[in-house]
């Protein structure tokens, strides 16, 4: 353990420990049937509240199962209590999500209704967002269609990680009208190495009327016709 000595009045320093000098588990990585089922946990004994009470302070061992049971009940008080689990991780997980955090990203995705949704877009939008959940708090995002801004949207555009790339490229369009992406922007996704970023990217630039996708979408068109593609399409004007 390291950190910072600070005087202690007598002269004798004193190691103050820092928070972040603890050592990091991946408990992301670990499967849930390797860890032992917490022997105390019966769920049918639980109240809503109980429930509630039970995740906030829930361990390793049964962090998924109550997680799970609070998207199957979804009590009134679901959404607080895993706003309340993701805070006592908050600065935790730089390395790999700790396995609290993904299942307050999943069961927030799972639960129904708009404060569900605020709460995804809250904890996404934080600095403290784990570099390692980007790519599930992303397909959570695309799937509750959140508005997400652009400054922070931008910088994925050109990920090393071609799924975020297409995520977050399925997002942009999305953005505000006074902090939309602009058509030359969004046009390098059109050559993106990766077929399905640049098909994703052709689909939002038609959605967002950008004419220089027209020619990628009538090729996708004729390949592989479908909802999305002539969806995009009918966002350009005519100019024929």
């Amino acid at each position: 353990m390291t950190g910072k000595p600070r005087g202690s009045g007598n002269g004798t320093a004193i190691v103050q420990p820092d928070l972040f000098d603890q050592p990091l588990v991946d408990y992301a990585g670990v499967e849930p049937d390797a860890i032992p089922r917490s022997a105390n946990l019966d769920l049918r004994e639980l109240s809503d509240q109980d429930l509630c009470d039970r995740v906030v302070l829930s361990r390793l061992n049964e962090v998924d199962e109550l997680s799970s049971e609070i998207v199957r009940r979804h009590p009134d008080c679901a959404v607080d209590a895993l706003q309340k689990l993701w805070n006592r991780h908050v600065g935790y997980g730089r390395r790999s999500p700790l396995r609290e955090q993904v299942a307050v990203v999943s069961a927030l995705d799972g639960l129904p209704g708009e404060a569900a949704s605020r709460a995804l877009r809250d904890i996404l939008l934080s600095c403290a967002f784990p570099a390692g959940l980007l790519e599930l708090g992303l397909e959570a995002a695309v799937k509750r269609e959140l508005k997400l801004p652009k400054n922070f949207l931008d910088p994925h555009l050109v990920s090393e990680n071609a799924r975020v790339r297409e995520l977050t490229f399925a997002l942009a369009q999305g953005c505000p009208k006074n902090d939309a992406f602009s058509c030359a922007e969004l046009m390098p996704g059109l050559t993106d190495p990766s077929p399905v970023v640049a098909q994703q990217a052709a689909v939002t630039m038609g959605e967002c009327g950008c004419p220089a996708a027209k020619s990628k979408l009538l090729a996708l068109l004729a390949r592989s016709p479908g909802e999305r593609v002539l969806s995009a399409l009918a966002g350009i004007a005519d100019d024929d």
